[in-house]
């Protein structure tokens, strides 16, 4: 025990001796992490965005001609209880609605809808549903399903513009995850080539430490608890300038959500091993 306090010590007196050489280092992880953060902010938002992007997006639901009462609310509720593809809003038009809002566009339709005899036209529901990467994913399920119902006629929605949606979502959130993996590797890149830079001034005393019968974690401890103390404050102040930004955001989209905890302790746990790792590479090189 009196050993690892006497380890600990020397870290942080490593940070203390190290306070003007080590400002790159923490600035380059800080912004590097910042770059992550944003990414992952966008990430967490795209289904918010799609839903935004989506909001008049609709399935137009032919309903078959006398279709009673008890039966439509038999397919809402259907329609509602289904597990795929979640529902903002449903809006049921009998027959008389449809032929008035027909009218109701033109003069020249409203004088021909006099001259009708009976009304040809069938009641609908219209369909509004979230919009989010899994609901895409299942809308199409979803309108076959709703055409092998005995009070559907036919299913109208734009499927295609639904399909290259999700293609252009499923490609924005790879193209993140192969940025975030870039700018990983960048970071480590970075933590070496500053770290070796930091500890270049100590390579005879790590050499004597070696000599005098140092282990080599004995040697090192010290170096990763102040590479530790870098990543934790680069950490500690990207996540509080996301959180200042973020909240500066929300007031002019209330829709935003925040980075889910489970990535950011995802991403906590990735900073503490890429200085570690970043350490261990770094200080490799001042060991024979």
């Amino acid at each position: 025990m009196i050993k690892l306090f006497f380890l600990i010590r020397l870290g942080l007196r490593n940070i203390i001796r190290h306070r003007h050489t080590s400002w790159p280092l923490v600035l380059s992880l800080f912004i590097l992490i910042s770059l992550n953060f944003l990414l992952l902010l966008a990430r967490a938002n795209i289904d918010t965005g799609l839903d935004s992007f989506a909001s008049r997006a609709r399935l137009e639901v032919i309903l078959q001609k006398g279709l009673p009462e008890d039966e439509v609310s038999d397919l809402i509720a259907f329609i509602r209880g289904n597990g795929s593809v979640g529902i903002r809003n449903i809006t049921y038009r009998d027959e008389t609605e449809n032929l008035n809002a027909f009218a109701a566009q033109d003069e020249t339709l409203a004088s021909a809808v006099e001259l009708l005899g009976e009304n040809p036209l069938p009641p609908t529901l219209t369909i509004q549903t979230r919009m989010s990467l899994e609901d895409l994913t299942h809308v199409k399920g979803f309108a076959s399903a709703l055409k092998q119902r005995k009070e559907v006629s036919d299913v109208i929605y734009p499927g295609e513009w639904f399909s290259a949606l999700l293609r252009i979502s499923k490609g924005a959130e790879l193209f993140s995850l192969f940025l975030l993996g870039a700018l990983f590797l960048v970071t480590f890149t970075l933590w070496v080539a500053v770290f070796k830079a930091t500890l270049y001034p100590l390579r005879d005393e790590i050499e004597i430490m070696e000599i005098v019968g140092g282990t080599k974690l004995y040697i090192r401890t010290p170096f990763y608890i102040e590479s530790l103390f870098y990543a934790l404050l680069s950490f500690g102040g990207s996540l509080g300038l996301l959180r200042y930004l973020f909240s500066m955001a929300l007031s002019r989209f209330p829709g935003l959500v925040f980075i889910p905890r489970e990535e950011l302790l995802i991403a906590g746990g990735l900073t503490i091993l890429l200085a570690l790792l970043g350490t261990e590479k770094a200080i490799n090189r001042f060991f024979r």
